[in-house]
């Protein structure tokens, strides 16, 4: 995908510097490459403003982050709910396990991640695994 940008940048400067309107020198090479359409024509635009100022064509970053999945699936994290909730039977309350949760379990598992769970997500989770609070 980065090559394709870095050709398609450089084939819009080519007509801009050709003589060509940037509108139209754009619209040209967005039908050039797999005739797009609109949009495409104004990020071409963009992504030659952003090498003009900068002098580098910006990476995606798409499917690139970490991904964290369902904290449940653990099995220590599920032992340490399971405990938690075994030890203090008829006192738990949503907020005090959501609370629980999140500052003495998921602070050890995170790698510097913050990652806070809300009460509603906590509720689907005990109904999904069939556990009673």
């Amino acid at each position: 995908m980065h090559s394709l940008r870095q050709s398609v940048v450089l084939a819009y400067l080519r007509l801009v510097k050709n003589g060509e309107k940037r509108q139209s020198a754009s619209a040209m090479t967005a039908t050039t490459i797999n005739d797009k359409g609109a949009y495409y024509t104004k990020a071409i635009r963009n992504w030659a403003n952003t090498f003009l100022r900068s002098g580098a064509i910006l990476m995606l970053k798409r499917g690139k982050h970490k991904k964290l999945g369902c904290f449940l699936r653990d099995e220590d994290i599920r032992e340490k709910i399971d405990t938690y909730l075994r030890e203090n039977k008829f006192e738990v309350r949503i907020h005090t396990l959501t609370k629980y949760i999140n500052e003495e379990v998921l602070l050890d598992l995170n790698d510097g991640l913050f990652v806070k769970l809300f009460e509603r997500t906590v509720i689907r989770w005990m109904k999904i695994f069939e556990l009673s609070y």
